[in-house]
């Protein structure tokens, strides 16, 4: 519709436009967008006679008698956005490989969801151990909140105060860099701060007054006052799992090493409640600008590693005065409004790098990024993902009424699809999530792929299979070490994978003697045992005839009271209560 409007306007025209040697069938696409061209290929059934319905001109007809199908269109159809990365790693080795010339930075990679692709990049390109196959790479265009787990962790802070307070959530804080290392906390503190978590049966809510507030009953147990008041009267006296001091049952298994990291564990959780309870009135924007410069001077260590985030971080909080004294508004404003602007800044600036530097470039596709590379590669090409659909409220009167000139999300894709088309050089890489993971089922890809598919098989006479190449869904499939196959893979511990399949190799058994007889209080054997045995006997192995003990990182996530008790658990509470009667 813009370029409509523009053709209809009477003025003189300079067309810069430079038609390129047509040498591969990127460059002759490109020549027939330029010059308005519908190339045909010619069949071996054609009729030549332009009168004959259903055939075409000689002049519009191309032939290619025995041309092989080049590299300079390259269209992948992979398993999951996973394997697309990895694919991707391995053809811009191939790249590089055919072209010396070709330096990183002369190449780009866009996607319709940059946050989507972003962790497999950097697992696929920062993972390589040979460094032969290393490609320097930079990621543009990320959110600050997905780029930087401090900004992550400070939102995370706030939203606290509309949250349970469930354990998940507040230990989720200490994975934070520059949380635990602001209170002195270490991987090893964590692990015993959440077995303490667990073995307190601590669930959610602050106190009993916490859950008045949200209209349920006002109990005390399972939440995180009555956990920290069982660690401290454990740590003042011993309770022996049945004497409790005014109604507390003293926890005891705290030893001596473990007090320092109760005590740093402790004020890590005072200043979270402190912090949170202190978000309740609403405030003046100024207010709150000053209030959140404290949480973060509070909550995270300095250093140089976080010290640009956290400068980027005090810029968009200065926005918040700045917004006050523009505006003239200094009424209150409660923590959810202020908390929806800084997050709607923070999605929308990122930190500015990432874009044209010295490696490859991942961006999203954006208008203009296509801007002449030698290789330009187009990542996510999903039916439901790319063009993208605009969602319009109801409330909406544009889209409506549209009008000549308005802007339609579905058609800029289209266009960034074709400016991409044109800007690439030397090669044009496409590919797609086209193979079901679970049956191996096709799916099809973008409607603007299968037009460009259905314009290279009408003019120049290839098939599907020839243009599109089926990816394997494991890396270490042996059909990418076949030789003269289209598949293959720079991969040194693929190949070793795909090898072992075929190696026939002696395992080494566990247990490669027999064991000596068991002593002869094995002879004796009560209820306990048999139930510890049928229950897991491999565990009763290893642990009681081997001495071998395998212990699994404790699981704090279930936030949920005990309101009823399984068998197992029911019969074990009976014999503590036997036994300690």
């Amino acid at each position: 519709n813009f370029f409509s409007m523009i053709s209809g306007i009477d003025c003189r025209m300079f067309e810069q436009f430079k038609d390129h040697d047509e040498h591969n069938i990127l460059s002759e696409i490109q020549s027939d967008i330029l010059n308005l061209k519908q190339r045909k290929f010619a069949h071996l059934n054609t009729v030549s006679d332009p009168e004959t319905s259903g055939f075409y001109s000689p002049s519009s007809v191309t032939d290619h008698p025995s041309r092989a199908f080049d590299s300079s269109i390259q269209i992948h159809s992979c398993h999951s956005p996973m394997r697309e990365i990895e694919v991707l790693h391995d053809n811009l080795l191939a790249i590089f490989e055919e072209d010396p010339d070709l330096l990183p930075k002369d190449i780009v990679v866009m996607a319709p969801d940059i946050e989507l692709y972003a962790p497999f990049i950097q697992a696929v390109f920062d993972a390589q151990t040979d460094e032969a196959l290393l490609i320097p790479f930079t990621v543009a265009d990320r959110g600050l909140r997905k780029e930087s787990s401090l900004i992550e962790g400070f939102l995370s802070i706030l939203n606290l105060k509309s949250s349970r307070f469930g354990t998940t959530r507040v230990m989720a804080l200490l994975e934070t860099a520059g949380i635990k290392e602001k209170f002195g906390l270490t991987e090893s503190d964590i692990e015993i701060a959440e077995r303490w978590i667990k073995e307190t049966n601590i669930r959610w809510g602050i106190d009993a007054d916490f859950r008045r507030e949200l209209g349920l009953p006002g109990f005390s147990e399972n939440t995180w006052k009555a956990g920290i008041e069982r660690l401290l009267l454990g740590y003042a006296m011993p309770g022996l799992n049945r004497k409790m001091f005014s109604g507390i049952l003293p926890y005891d298994q705290i030893e001596g090493g473990e007090v320092k990291i109760l005590g740093k564990f402790l004020n890590f959780l005072d200043r979270v409640f402190t912090c949170i309870d202190s978000l309740d009135q609403p405030r003046i924007l100024s207010d709150w600008h000053l209030k959140f410069v404290e949480i973060i001077e509070e909550f995270f260590a300095l250093d140089e590693d976080s010290e640009r985030e956290i400068q980027v971080l005090r810029r968009i909080l200065d926005t918040l005065s700045r917004t006050e004294e523009l505006s003239g508004f200094d009424g209150p404003v409660e923590l959810e409004v202020v908390k929806s602007l800084l997050e709607n800044l923070l999605e929308s600036v990122n930190f500015g790098t990432g874009f044209i530097s010295s490696g490859v470039t991942f961006c999203a596709m954006l208008p203009m990024r296509s801007i002449p590379f030698k290789v330009v590669c187009l990542v996510g090409m999903n039916m439901d993902a790319f063009p993208r659909e605009s969602k319009t409220l109801s409330f909406d009167l544009m889209a409506k009424n549209p009008r000549i000139g308005d802007r339609s999300r579905r058609n800029d894709d289209k266009y960034l699809f074709l400016e991409a088309l044109i800007s690439a050089r030397n090669k044009f890489y496409i590919s797609y999530v086209g193979q079901s993971i679970r049956d191996n089922t096709r799916i099809a890809p973008s409607v603007l792929v299968s037009e460009l598919i259905d314009y290279i098989k009408e003019g120049f006479g290839f098939s599907e299979d020839q243009m599109v190449t089926f990816h394997r869904l494991q890396a270490f499939s042996p059909e990418y070490f076949k030789a003269g196959g289209k598949l293959f893979s720079y991969s040194r511990e693929n190949f070793a994978a795909s090898c072992s399949r075929f190696k026939r190799k002696d395992i080494t058994p566990l247990i490669s003697s027999k064991l000596s007889d068991p002593a002869y209080e094995w002879k004796n054997l009560d209820i306990k045992d048999l139930s510890a045995f049928f229950s897991n006997p491999t565990k009763f192995l290893l642990e009681r005839r081997l001495g071998i003990y395998l212990h699994e990182r404790l699981d704090v996530s279930d936030e949920r009271e005990n309101f009823s008790l399984g068998h197992l658990e029911k019969y074990v509470l009976d014999q503590e209560m036997v036994l300690n009667r």
